[in-house]
């Protein structure tokens, strides 16, 4: 009579720490997915962002040659030859500089943010693989305890 007892009881308490495991690795996960979605969505807007602030650096510069180009001007100065040419080609050579960093920098941001989303989808697998492999672990362990009571090993 104990033992059918003792055996539903195993197999209850089996059941509930299996289902403990695995929901707790479940839970895991799904956060550690979360958070990879997150950092996907972070890596876009970082390069969303750059976009907007390499423009208006631009649209500063074309402001700045503008100025530059109505001060020489208005001074009568020939723009096309000379120191001024080469101040406005300096000035767009700056410009263009500026832009390219703006963007260089958003990349290089943004691809280790991916590389921080690509670890945490795999740790979520992991995490899952190991709570399937606890789970397998804890119900071996019962039926091992059950059969060394049962006499059977």
């Amino acid at each position: 009579m104990a033992f059918p007892l003792l055996f539903a009881a195993s197999l209850v308490s089996t059941g509930f720490q299996v289902a403990g495991q695995i929901g707790a690795a479940n839970a895991e996960a799904e956060a550690l997915r979360r958070e990879a979605e997150n950092r996907e969505i972070q890596a876009k807007e970082t390069l969303r962002r750059a976009r907007i602030n390499a423009e208006a650096a631009r649209r500063e510069g074309e402001r700045l040659m503008g100025a530059q180009t109505a001060g020489y001007a208005a001074s009568g100065v020939d723009i096309g030859t000379g120191s001024p040419l080469l101040t406005m080609q300096n000035t767009a050579f700056i410009i263009s500089e500026d832009v390219n960093r703006i963007n260089d920098e958003a990349r290089r941001e943004a691809e280790m943010i991916r590389r921080g989303a690509a670890s945490l989808w795999s740790q979520a697998g992991d995490v899952r693989r190991a709570g399937a492999l606890g789970a397998v672990g804890t119900s071996l362990t019962a039926a091992i305890r059950v059969g060394d009571r049962a006499g059977w090993f």
